[in-house]
Formats: C-alpha cells, sequence, structure tokens
C-alpha cells in the first residue's frame, strides 16, 4: 500500500515537474517572440502611447502575454473607455480598443469631461478639447453615481454624503436632461449643432437653457419633450431664413418651455 502510494506521489510530481519544463519551453521559445502587434481604434491616443500603456513590445513571448492584465492596464487610461487584446499565432497580438467621445464639458466647480453616455470620464486639463458645450448650474448631488464612476475620489465629504440623500425625480433627472439636449441636437446637427452651442445652464426650476455663440442667445428648453421642441425651432430657423421681417441674429431669446406657446425676443434696435 505504502509503495503504490509513494509511487502515486512520484508519478504526480513527475508529471507537474514535466509540465513546469513544457511550460518554460514554450514561454521561452524564440518562435513564439513577438513581431507584429497591431492596434486599431486610436483617434487621440497614439499607438506609442497604448503600448507603454499595455506594457506590451515586440521580443515578448506571446504566450507569456497575460490579456487579462493587458486589457485591465489598457482600460485604466482616462481616455480608453473599451479594449480587447487577441493572441495571433504565433507571434502577433492585436489590441483593438474605444475611445470615449466627448460630448460636453461639465462645470462642477472643477471642470470634467463626460462623453455621449453622459458618464464622466476625467477632470479636464491643458491637453483636453475647449470647444464643447459647457454644463453648468449643477451640483454633486445632482449627479447619479452610475454617472460618474471617476468622481468619488475627488468629491468632499459633504458632497458625498449630499448624494446619499434621497433625491426628489427632478434632481435626479436634471443631469440626464441637459445630456439628452446635447444628444439630440448632435442627431438634429441641422437645427442647432452642438458647435453652435456655448454652454446650457441647468435649474431646478426652470429647467434647461442653451446659450448659443450668437450674440449669447438663449433658448429656454424647459423639461421634458426635447425632440419636440428642437422641433419646433428648425420651424423658427426656417422661417427666419424666408422671411424679410426678421432673422435669426435678431433673436435675443426663444422661450420653448411650452412649445405650444413659443414666446420670440428680439435684441432691441439702437436709436441713432
Amino acid at each position: 500500500m505504502l509503495v503504490k502510494t509513494g509511487t502515486g506521489v512520484l508519478g504526480v510530481a513527475l508529471m507537474s515537474l514535466f509540465l513546469v519544463f513544457c511550460h518554460d519551453a514554450v514561454t521561452q521559445c524564440r518562435y513564439f517572440e513577438l513581431k507584429q502587434i497591431s492596434v486599431s481604434g486610436t483617434d487621440r491616443i497614439s499607438e506609442e502611447r497604448i503600448l507603454r500603456q499595455a506594457a506590451v513590445s515586440p521580443g515578448m513571448n506571446a504566450l507569456s502575454v497575460n490579456l487579462s492584465l493587458v486589457r485591465k492596464r489598457l482600460l485604466a487610461h482616462p481616455w480608453i473607455s473599451e479594449a480587447a487584446i487577441r493572441r495571433v499565432i504565433p507571434s502577433g497580438l492585436r489590441i483593438s480598443i474605444q475611445e470615449h467621445q466627448p460630448l460636453a464639458i461639465l462645470d462642477l466647480g472643477r471642470r470634467f469631461l463626460i462623453d455621449d453616455s453622459g458618464k464622466i470620464f476625467k477632470e479636464l486639463d491643458r491637453n483636453d478639447p475647449r470647444d464643447l458645450p459647457i454644463i453648468a448650474g449643477l451640483g454633486y448631488s445632482d449627479l447619479d453615481l452610475d454617472a460618474a464612476p471617476y468622481l468619488p475620489a475627488l468629491r468632499s465629504s459633504e458632497a458625498i454624503a449630499a448624494t446619499a440623500f434621497e433625491k426628489s425625480p427632478v434632481h435626479s433627472s436634471i443631469y440626464k436632461a441637459a445630456v439628452n439636449v446635447l444628444l439630440l441636437a448632435r442627431r438634429q446637427a441641422a437645427v442647432l449643432p452642438n458647435g453652435h452651442i456655448r454652454s446650457i445652464q441647468v435649474d431646478r426650476e426652470i429647467g434647461v437653457t442653451i446659450h448659443t455663440f450668437d450674440r449669447t442667445q438663449t433658448i429656454q428648453m424647459g423639461f421634458n419633450d426635447y425632440a419636440r421642441k428642437l422641433d419646433v425651432l428648425k420651424s423658427i430657423l426656417d422661417f427666419t431664413e424666408n422671411t424679410d421681417a426678421w432673422r435669426w441674429g435678431e433673436i435675443e431669446s426663444i422661450d420653448l418651455k411650452n412649445p405650444d406657446r413659443v414666446v420670440v425676443n428680439l435684441f432691441r434696435k439702437k436709436e441713432v
């Protein structure tokens, strides 16, 4: 019995040593050295920066690369929203990434970039784009935690405490309202392109107000039904293009809070 047990233990030990030898032989074999590393999906981030972030380089053994760890390294970069890595045996590696698409700058006292899903993905720095609409008028307590995974380490204890309280329906939707307006404006670019929007001012009482670059014009959107309100705005713009009564540049403000009763105010002409 002892002989059989000893033989079994010895067999397992020998098999383990053999597997370790095979693993070392394969992972150190020059046949599997990385010669081709392809990177796709980059726009803002350079391929060189991607490889540094992933910590992979030609000459490494393709089979020794921990794909899960490489993906985690890539996702740690603030501009990368998704990443996929695949081996191409015997000597290749394919890295595919998806970058965040910035939608706006969120001003909370400190400024952050949000993407087109409404998520905050990084704090604004001097190398980031500045030609984006600014969302202002919100506080930390107006944000849903699932929309701000980047923020917990940055928020003060008072701000974290504020998010712990149950929010009213207005509080929970006010941020989404501002994001929704920008997304609709992007889709209906012929109506009011995001490039024409200087800022989105959010107020818990009156809702969303758009400020454009054209002589600081304001468009009061209120709450909800934004697609219909943008259709009404398009009708107003079409009217200004086809009439001599007044032009778009003469409009000071448009009140669209009630799309069935639109109020248009014109700039007062200076008396000569």
